[in-house]
């Protein structure tokens, strides 16, 4: 764009200079064209001369013509990588929070695991009098920890499928497709998507209230667990 812009203010000063050369010098007047010529053939080399520098303005002007139209397409070319490169940049934002999200998630398990570890420890160096109450206790914390994995309650939701396994996929954001094709909150491949009665072409451009319907039927109460990966990753089956 720059580059014909450039061109474009070179052509301008030169048809501007051409403008006020003509108007300092007058047309050619054609009474006197023909009173000064010298003969014949110097009548027709000026008419000739004329009609050169006629064409040679009609030529300039083209030039200036169509160094303006490839500026204009050129930048309306700019605008839509523009605007391309800020849905990018929005759809990597979005993927980077997502992924601080499981960062988190992930983190807050490892530290119930290891809560899990030391209190499974602390049972096995007690005596036999105290063993049964610390087996209860942690009977308890795994009982925690398995319905926590498997409940659906997490911020943003209701959830069609447990929150761990949300926070794990997609953090609970609306993602556009990764690599792979999936996207949504459920992070479903169209092809999943399309098998499932999805409205619209890819998970994510539907609402929420559909992607949860149709998470909750590819769900079916559990048995359909295995479709997501993130659901052995995060202790559900």
């Amino acid at each position: 764009v720059l580059r014909l812009e450039k061109r474009l203010a070179e052509v301008r000063s030169k048809l501007s200079q051409l403008l006020v050369s003509r108007y300092e010098n007058g047309e050619p007047d054609l009474i006197g064209v023909v009173l000064n010529a010298h003969g014949f053939m110097d009548l027709l080399e000026t008419v000739t001369f004329v009609h050169r520098v006629q064409r040679a303005d009609t030529h300039l002007l083209d030039i200036v013509r169509q160094a303006r139209i490839a500026a204009r397409r050129q930048r309306a070319v700019l605008t839509v990588l523009t605007h391309r490169q800020r849905d990018q940049a929005d759809a990597v934002r979005r993927r980077k929070d997502a992924l601080a999200g499981v960062l988190a998630g992930l983190q807050s398990r490892r530290a119930a695991l290891s809560r899990a570890r030391a209190a499974r420890q602390a049972a096995l160096t007690r005596t036999r009098a105290g063993r049964r109450a610390a087996e209860r206790a942690l009977s308890k914390l795994l009982a925690e920890r398995a319905r926590a994995a498997i409940s659906s309650a997490g911020p943003g939701g209701p959830w069609a499928i447990p929150w761990a396994i949300v926070q794990c996929e997609s953090g609970g954001q609306n993602l556009p497709p990764n690599s792979a094709g999936a996207s949504g909150y459920y992070q479903m491949l169209p092809s999943t998507w399309r098998g499932l009665g999805g409205s619209t072409p890819a998970a994510y451009r539907a609402p929420k209230a559909e992607q949860d319907r149709l998470a909750a039927r590819l769900w079916a109460g559990g048995s359909g667990a295995h479709n997501w990966v993130c659901a052995s990753l995060v202790g559900v089956i």
